[in-house]
């Protein structure tokens, strides 16, 4: 993987664990990217749609309903950004 690369995706996984930090309480160092957003970091499903409209802030992507529906892990939101910001 070219280094460039790389350096997005830590980027990437450091600002969506900041932004899921100010959600659920817990230290963005302690969030593990398996991590489901209900049951392991003890958000609501109200807390996942403004997590995703955070994301959607902080990185200026747009998000479907489907795509925000499809969120269950901190892995599926960096996923989505990846995604979403591929080719900036």
């Amino acid at each position: 993987m070219p280094q460039r690369e790389e350096a997005r995706i830590l980027d990437v996984t450091s600002r969506v664990k900041e932004l899921i930090q100010a959600h659920c309480g817990v230290e963005s160092a302690d969030i593990e990217n398996h991590q489901d957003l209900i049951k392991d970091l003890g958000v609501d499903s109200l807390d996942v749609v403004e997590i995703i409209l955070d994301v959607e802030g902080a990185f200026d992507i747009q998000c479907s309903w489907v795509e925000t529906e499809a969120v269950e892990t901190v892995q599926d939101v960096i996923n989505l950004v990846l995604y979403k910001t591929r080719g900036r």
